[in-house]
Order: C-alpha cells, then sequence, then structure tokens
C-alpha cells in the first residue's frame, strides 16, 4: 500500500513521541530487509549496552535484552519504529537454526512502544485475496504486542473495519495517531475494546 505517506505518518509519531519528552530511546529500523534492522539493533546495543561493534547479531541480541523490563530498575520508555516491513518472516534469524534463532520483534514491555509500516498490498484490507499477508503479519504483532493496529492515511471502508475486528486489529487514522503521539490521552482510551496496559510486576 505505497504512497498513502506510511512512513511520514510514522515519522511524525516518533517526532511528536520524543518531543513531547514522553522517550528515553528512539530507534528507527529501515526493515524491507533483515540486515538493517540488526545493523540498527546493533548500533543501538553499541551506544547503549557497550556491545562488541565487530559482532553485530550479538550486539542485537544484546539490545533486545536491554530493552526487556528489569524488576529494580529504572524504567525506560523507548520507542522502536520498524518502517516498510517486506516480509515479516525477516523479523526471525535463523529460522531454520533452533540454537540460533531468535526474533527481532521487540520484547513486550509496559514502557515500550513498537511501530510497524508495511507498503505490502495483502495487508491493505481490501478483496479476499489481500487478506492473507496481514494474517501473516498478525502473528508476529500478536505475540509480544499488547495492541496491534493499522495505520491509514485515508478512509476507512465497511469491509475494512469488518475485517479489522474479524482480525482483532484497531484501525488508527492520522488525527487519532496525532493525540497518542501527544501523549495527552492513552491509547486504551482512544481505542475501543482495548484493555488498559498491564501493571508490571516483579515477575514481568
Amino acid at each position: 500500500m505505497g504512497g498513502v505517506g506510511k512512513t511520514q505518518l510514522a515519522a511524525d509519531y516518533a517526532r511528536a513521541a520524543w518531543n513531547e519528552g514522553s522517550l528515553d530511546v528512539l530507534v528507527w529500523a529501515s526493515a524491507s530487509a533483515q540486515s538493517p534492522v540488526v545493523s540498527a539493533y546493533a548500533q543501538a546495543g553499541v551506544e547503549l549496552c557497550r556491545a562488541d561493534p565487530e559482532d553485530p547479531e550479538q550486539a542485537a541480541k544484546q539490545f533486545l535484552a536491554w530493552l526487556a523490563p528489569k524488576p529494580g530498575h529504572r524504567p525506560c520508555r523507548w520507542l522502536i519504529v520498524l518502517d516498510d516491513v517486506s516480509d515479516p518472516n525477516d523479523l526471525i534469524v535463523h529460522p531454520d537454526e533452533p540454537g540460533n534463532r531468535y526474533s527481532l520483534w521487540p520484547p513486550a514491555n509496559p514502557h515500550g512502544r513498537t511501530l510497524l509500516t508495511t507498503r505490502r498490498r495483502d495487508a491493505a484490507l481490501f478483496g479476499a485475496r489481500r487478506r492473507r499477508g496481514l494474517r501473516a503479519v498478525r502473528p508476529h504483532l500478536g505475540g509480544n504486542a499488547d495492541v496491534a493496529v493499522i495505520i491509514t492515511n485515508g478512509r476507512v471502508t465497511g469491509p475494512a473495519v469488518t475485517f479489522a475486528q474479524q482480525q482483532r486489529l484497531h484501525v488508527v487514522d492520522r488525527q487519532t495517531l496525532a493525540v497518542w503521539a501527544s501523549g495527552s490521552r492513552p491509547l486504551w482510551e482512544l481505542l475501543r475494546a482495548v484493555p488498559p496496559p498491564r501493571r508490571p510486576t516483579s515477575l514481568s
């Protein structure tokens, strides 16, 4: 679904969240392939975790581990933007090697946010043939995401709303995104049927 300003929407959201002071860490990763995501994470790992720059994969793993909430530590508010995901399978590194396999999807964290954009036409929510792509992305979102949303820069049709409800997705337009990014209202107040985030516990 190219040409609707998805990257610009994501950039506006990230910029607003950063300028509002609601973030401690912001990482933007071009996700059209796997290697740029690993590189972005590795750079963050070097800068934030003193990871070895000569071992990008290990540095990326250290950064992902650093994002996870840790009892007794000051919460870190982060936003990871995965821009232009071409293939959701790219978010899995070494899928055929059980001992080395790991996911590039950020860990669940009540203080963290992940924003994904994609131009896949089969994720456009229009037509039966195009629904498969979104179903392919949904497991990656649902595994660690508290809320899965689709961002649109245009109008939302009736079939799109129906399909979003069937897939337990929420459609977010530019206005809703701007309010969310400003930090003035939490997401669960802006979207219907979205439960409040779970409170962190000693086990989270």
